[in-house]
């Protein structure tokens, strides 16, 4: 996918090696984007380069247009059996450019971007329950909860919760 798409603010591209120094960094701050990234394994990178070789994956990144700077990135896949929703994975803001309307506006232009390519009728994630940022942020997506997962977490082997959310992306 060799796509690159912009907006009023932005220019957001398919994943090169070169961000990966961004990505990196945010995946090392599991204090901060834990509940986004959920791990930081040191041999990650073979793992981005699959998101640059599937045909389900897509993980775009994002820079500002007038200086160049990293904004962000959204990671996902598009099921090839259905080829009718989306899962996305994860997005990230850079610290410095968060609640300034950029992660609604990656999402807003990958999600019209993908629904058009692959008449996309639903647009899924997932929310750890204790992410009030992430909760927040896909209900003002207009993203609603439609189920909930009970699981035990491997390593604290607490009860947690997980919330699915979903977006119709189709007009009427």
């Amino acid at each position: 996918m060799k796509t690159c798409l912009y907006t009023q603010r932005l220019i957001i591209r398919p994943i090169q090696d070169q961000d990966l120094i961004h990505i990196k960094k945010m995946y090392k701050d599991v204090k901060f984007y834990g509940y986004a990234t959920g791990f930081y394994d040191p041999s990650f990178s073979s793992f981005f380069s699959f998101s640059q070789t599937s045909i389900e994956e897509f993980f775009f990144v994002a820079y500002k247009k007038n200086k160049g700077d990293f904004v962000g990135c959204i990671r996902g896949h598009v099921p090839m059996l259905t080829r009718k929703y989306l899962w996305i994975n994860n997005i990230m803001i850079a610290k410095e450019f968060l609640r300034q309307g950029y992660g609604r506006e990656i999402c807003n232009e990958i999600l019209c971007f993908l629904k058009g390519k692959h008449q996309i009728e639903k647009a899924y994630t997932s929310i750890h329950e204790k992410n009030t940022g992430g909760l927040m942020f896909w209900e003002k997506m207009n993203f609603s909860p439609c189920y909930q997962i009970c699981r035990y977490h491997s390593t604290t082997h607490e009860k947690e919760k997980i919330w699915l959310y979903v977006y119709p992306c189709t007009t009427s």
